[in-house]
């Protein structure tokens, strides 16, 4: 962090800033009608940029203990987060580019600007904000669902007619059946599941009618899909971990003198459904050792 080349690049780049913020004002977003020539991928890095961009402001308000400027830019990152989040048809692609806004702007708050704007700063804000994003079974299902729009239109099924067209596969229509049987049943499934069972949940997909060629496709697309879900399953726990800092500070300045008990109090980890755990001398807070696992590392209050 150097405070002056943020303030040099900001002014350098003013009106790139002010079409951000122009773009994180709106509060209606959609995926529909695009042009031809929309480059999703490249359009993704973008928004991830802007929100940074946008943390620059923030923590430049937060040294100069202007909060009102501060919870402008977060509000402001945070909508960027939401173009990619509520839109017709998210897709793995932009959940994962809301998810890495989202868990930035939550980390940036907990280690820079909150301890840069002190102890008197406006907890009830920071809780409603980190609260506007979600990580449910529900959610990631309608992700599937765009998912499988998506992904159909703009690669699986351009990539079949191209490899039964040079021979490299038997039957393009069978294989896009079995694709699209997957998903149906991720979408119809994932509702019904908790988050601990969507790390192990894997649907059956028919493929005896296929040649070993066309059932390499079926296979491929559920290892990527595996190992995306425990990422999303990660970042559950992630956010419920960063609200649950939130939580401690607000018992805390209610003139609760906090120890290790107060972790029940507050949200609890989302896979497991136990509290987090909180180390008062420390004044850590860790997940649960089953959530642990996937790579959760141990958050320190931020006073």
């Amino acid at each position: 962090w150097d405070a002056d080349a943020a303030r040099r690049f900001l002014a350098e780049q003013r009106d790139l800033v002010e079409r951000i913020e122009k773009i994180a004002a709106l509060e209606t977003r959609s995926a529909e009608n695009l042009p031809a020539s929309y480059n999703r991928f490249r359009v993704t890095q973008s928004g991830k940029i802007a929100s940074d961009i946008l943390l620059l402001k923030a923590g430049l308000a937060a040294e100069a203990r202007d909060e009102p400027g501060t919870l402008r830019a977060i509000s402001a990152a945070t909508n960027i987060g939401a173009h990619y989040q509520k839109i017709e048809s998210p897709s793995f692609l932009s959940a994962t580019i809301y998810i890495l806004i989202d868990l930035n702007i939550k980390n940036t708050a907990l280690n820079k600007l909150l301890p840069a704007l002190g102890k008197d700063g406006d907890l009830s804000f920071w809780r409603s904000a980190f609260a506007t994003t979600s990580y449910t079974p529900s959610d990631l299902a309608r992700m599937m669902r765009g998912e499988w729009n998506i992904s159909s239109d703009y690669l699986a099924f351009p990539l079949l007619i191209a490899d039964e067209r040079n021979r490299n596969l038997s039957d393009a229509e069978a294989v896009a059946r079995t694709y699209s049987s997957l998903f149906n049943a991720w979408v119809t499934m994932l509702p019904t599941l908790s988050l601990s069972q969507i790390e192990s949940f894997s649907p059956h997909a028919e493929t005896s009618q296929l040649s070993s060629k066309d059932r390499k496709y079926v296979a491929r697309f559920q290892i990527v899909s595996q190992s995306w879900f425990k990422g999303y399953i990660r970042a559950a726990v992630i956010s419920s971990q960063q609200q649950a800092a939130l939580d401690l500070l607000m018992l805390e300045r209610d003139g609760v003198t906090l120890g290790a008990a107060d972790a029940a109090r507050i949200t609890h980890d989302p896979m497991t459904g136990l509290p987090f755990v909180f180390d008062p001398a420390k004044r850590e807070l860790l997940a649960p050792p089953d959530s642990a696992r996937l790579d959760v590392v141990p958050l320190v209050l931020p006073w």
